[in-house]
């Protein structure tokens, strides 16, 4: 049993909603022929931090007991991205900036781990897959490097490009590792040597391209380390970083995606399946000529629609099984208490099917239509016995004129017939009295 048993539907067609309006975005913002760099990383690792300050936002140091943090001077500045400490992802959609001067598009994408369920960090990733498939791109991926010891960051490293390049043949040392929030004693220069050695340990061939950005805790740290000369240094470095062409990323075929679609693909049929035949076992008596033919209709559309190849488009496959279906409940006057549930679910199927690969649903569809059509032969031969008896009768009542004259005439030929005979009997008694009287003794 997943997590994500008792999710929210209406709440994931939001939040595709929000995706395809993103997309549609970075789309437009693709025609000005930018660069686009995108900061990724794990929540609380300090992007939207860097995103902010990239973006030229005014930065202050607040002091609690325990730390020093980065807060927006002008939280409410539009074009700000959230920042937010700690391991709850709170950026549900990615920040854009535009930068003229640098003729780049600054991306802050959200935390791939967000702790709410598989469906959300699903849907990160397939909008990470949307964008980062359209163009070549720059990817800087963020850690929380306070020591000189990379120790189990290495780790959050190779699981980011396990997502993002699965089983590609993809050089991901372009991509810019920046090391955040450094507090050692190293110069940049020195860290960057020491964590690509480390590196070469998990890897043969280490991230060419290493940034280093230090902790601020105080204001005069602020002053030295997020100054504009600082701001435009961090820009260069990520000017000649260099540019990726990914391919779709791999997900899951078996994962919790498919199970989670073919769950719902398996329930919604069978529901509308079993109201079918339990409103055709109550109305079967009472159905006229014309519906029982529209039903047969649509219950040969559907035994052709079962009978096709679904390879194509499996999306397309199943709202046209789901629409047949509710068509005939409509027919059949049910309730069918589930449209709006079926409704929302085919916008997530439909998001969910454009990812190649995403889901590996075919064979369990194939084995529902299977059942679906079993139990659609058992209806569609009850309506038709009924039609033939239907017919039958029709012809029996459309013959009965007819009949009922041929009776009269027939009735009318036996006592003509009858009348016939008395009149020869008569005629043959009187023949043998006449006879009987002639005789002489």
């Amino acid at each position: 049993m997943h997590q994500d048993q008792g999710i929210n539907n209406e709440e994931f067609v939001k939040v595709i909603d929000k995706i395809n309006e993103l997309i549609k975005k970075f789309e437009e913002y693709k025609k000005q022929n930018l660069q686009v760099v995108m900061l990724v990383g794990n929540t609380g690792n300090g992007k939207s931090t860097l995103f902010n300050f990239l973006s030229g936002f005014d930065l202050v140091t607040k002091q609690d007991s325990k730390k020093t943090s980065l807060q927006l001077k002008n939280p409410q500045q539009e074009g700000t991205s959230i920042i937010k400490g700690g391991l709850i992802s709170v950026i549900k959609e990615p920040q854009y900036y535009f930068s003229i001067h640098n003729s780049h598009l600054l991306i802050d994408f959200p935390g791939f781990h967000d702790t709410k369920g598989f469906m959300q960090q699903s849907l990160i990733q397939i909008l990470f897959n949307r964008i980062v498939t359209q163009t070549s791109i720059k990817i800087v991926y963020v850690v929380k490097q306070s020591d000189d010891e990379l120790s189990g960051r290495g780790r959050e490293l190779q699981k980011f490009i396990s997502q993002c390049f699965g089983q590609q043949n993809q050089d991901f040392t372009q991509i810019t590792l920046l090391l955040n929030s450094y507090m050692g004693d190293l110069e940049d220069e020195e860290l960057a040597s020491s964590v690509r050695l480390q590196l070469q340990e998990i890897y043969e061939k280490p991230n060419e391209k290493i940034i280093v950005v230090r902790k601020i805790k105080s204001d005069q740290e602020l002053k030295e380390y997020f100054s504009k000369a600082k701001r435009d240094e961090l820009w260069k470095s990520i000017e000649t970083s260099y540019t990726i062409k990914f391919k779709p990323a791999q997900f899951q075929r078996h994962g919790e995606i498919a199970t989670f679609i073919n769950s719902r693909c398996f329930s919604f049929t069978n529901k509308l399946v079993s109201e079918i035949c339990q409103s055709l076992d109550k109305q079967i008596e009472k159905l006229d000529k014309e519906k029982m033919k529209t039903l047969l209709f649509h219950f040969m559309e559907i035994g052709l629609l079962i009978e096709m190849d679904m390879n194509q488009n499996v999306y397309g496959w199943y709202e046209k099984l789901i629409n047949i279906s509710q068509q005939i409940t409509e027919l059949l006057g049910c309730q069918n208490n589930i449209k709006k549930e079926i409704s929302t679910f085919l916008k997530i199927f439909k998001f969910l099917s454009q990812e190649e690969d995403i889901i590996e649903t075919k064979v369990v569809l194939r084995e529902n239509s299977e059942l679906i059509k079993n139990q659609l032969i058992t209806q569609e031969k009850t309506i038709r016995y009924k039609m033939t008896v239907i017919e039958n009768e029709a012809n029996a009542r459309k013959d009965e004129p007819q009949m009922l004259e041929f009776l009269q005439i027939l009735q009318s030929a036996m006592i003509l017939k009858e009348l016939q005979n008395k009149n020869e009997l008569e005629k043959k008694r009187q023949e043998r009295e006449s006879q009987k009287n002639c005789i002489v003794f």
